[in-house]
């Protein structure tokens, strides 16, 4: 639930580092877009190029919070956790998309690596739309905070962060080789804990309800965690 900052009075520097990941993801997928439609009578790589133009959507989708949180002051709340975050998830990205793949045709894996991918930013982004003005990239609390229990919230806490993972899992799985893998369940996944682990000690002490709302939710995957 990718919501928190807690009200700060001193003006504070801003938070630049999401439009720096930004930036960069905007060189990287138009580099390997034209790579890709460069051996488009490739089934395999016409897939590719479709993940890549689907990538570089949901980028510009997010493109205002994004920019907004670049706005905003950096949040002590926070504890670095964005830049860990930010960093696995452009890591994951590039490495996905620069490094050797292992398949050489489309497959089954590769259509079920496509509903993974899309199902993942779905609802993310639905996730995104139900918090409202309470969503950032950072940490952060407001002084009017109150948990969210629609949408995707009704049975997990965080279904952003279980949007992106499932969204880099599928991207991981058609641009296939072993260090995008490694970089997803070693890096992006820890971060994606830590910062749960973050988020949630700030939620639990400045947001009213929340421990009450967490007893009965689990954190990314129902059932389970």
């Amino acid at each position: 639930m990718e919501q928190t900052q807690a009200v700060r009075f001193e003006p504070q520097p801003k938070s630049l580092f999401p439009i720096g990941l930004f930036l960069i993801g905007i060189i990287g997928l138009p580099a390997t877009l034209v790579r890709e439609l460069h051996s488009a009578a490739d089934p395999l790589h016409t897939m590719r190029a479709l993940f890549i133009v689907i990538y570089a959507a949901w980028v510009v989708l997010e493109t205002r919070i994004t920019v907004g949180t670049s706005r905003e002051a950096a949040s002590e709340v926070d504890q670095g956790t964005l830049a860990l975050y930010g960093s696995a998830r452009m890591l994951t990205m590039l490495v996905a998309l620069f490094g050797p793949s292992v398949w050489t045709r489309v497959g089954p894996l590769a259509w079920i690596a496509l509903a993974v991918f899309v199902g993942g930013i779905a609802l993310r982004l639905f996730a995104i739309h139900t918090l409202g003005r309470f969503y950032s990239h950072q940490v952060r609390t407001l002084r009017e905070h109150a948990v969210v229990r629609s949408g995707p919230y009704r049975w997990i806490r965080h279904p952003a962060y279980t949007g992106m993972a499932l969204a880099h899992v599928g991207f991981a799985l058609l641009f296939c080789n072993p260090a995008s893998l490694l970089t997803v369940v070693l890096l992006l996944v820890p971060s994606i804990v830590m910062r749960i682990a973050v988020e949630e000690q700030a939620l639990m002490s400045h947001v009213s309800g929340y421990a009450e709302y967490a007893r009965n939710r689990r954190r990314l995957v129902p059932l389970l965690w």
